[in-house]
């Protein structure tokens, strides 16, 4: 039976609280110089080599892309959080104890840094960004009254980018998706803790526009 936990819901909830606030604002012209803020949130996927995590490669995603500048500068510095997390029970059967279940827990975790170009279209922001990222991931599996599990950090690459819509002065919509690469060691053997990365976009921006 595959168990996965998600907060789909009270995100959203929460989110959808914090642009009915931040769109009671009236709109601003930015100023040169003015600083700029994007904060948006990310519920989807992320998909991860099937050969160094099954059966727990799925994993359901919460992200925190946030980027930052002024107004005369090209280009936003970029902050971003990813968090990512699944659990699967397989049946198994063993001569000497009969069936049993083995639950398997995979995790990632990156702290991304970089930069990011917005483009404004109208109400329409297409966006592109890429830098180096501190990327975590943790692999645990639990059968009878045994335990094995793993952790390992590295430094590695990724490129996101996505398009969203300003609604209002405030509030974002829309849809994003990244890849990330960063090689740990898990029971001895290279493994992938980054990979393709895709879901609902929604989110603030400051001032407002």
């Amino acid at each position: 039976m595959h168990r996965s936990r998600t907060y789909l819901s009270s995100i959203l909830g929460g989110t959808a609280t914090l642009m009915v606030l931040a769109a009671s604002a009236a709109p601003v012209a930015a100023k040169p110089g003015e600083f700029e803020a994007e904060v948006n949130f990310i519920v989807g996927l992320k998909s991860l080599d099937g050969e160094d995590w099954a059966p727990v490669e799925d994993q359901q995603m919460f992200a925190a892309e946030m980027s930052w500048g002024t107004t005369d500068f090209p280009v936003y510095f970029v902050s971003d959080v990813i968090g990512t997390a699944t659990q699967e029970d397989t049946p198994s059967f063993d001569p000497l104890f009969g069936p049993f279940s083995v639950t398997t827990t995979g995790t990632t975790f990156e702290m991304d840094f970089g930069v990011r170009k917005i483009w404004e279209v109208g109400t329409f922001r297409p966006y592109l960004g890429g830098g180096v990222g501190i990327m975590i991931g943790y692999y645990k599996a639990e059968f009878l009254n045994y335990t094995s599990d793993d952790a390992d950090a590295t430094l590695g690459p990724w490129l996101g980018g996505g398009m969203y819509w300003r609604l209002g002065p405030h509030f974002n919509l829309g849809l994003s998706a990244r890849w990330s690469q960063g090689i740990i060691d898990l029971f001895g053997a290279n493994a992938d803790t980054g990979g393709l990365q895709y879901g609902l976009l929604v989110g603030f921006g400051f001032p407002a526009k």
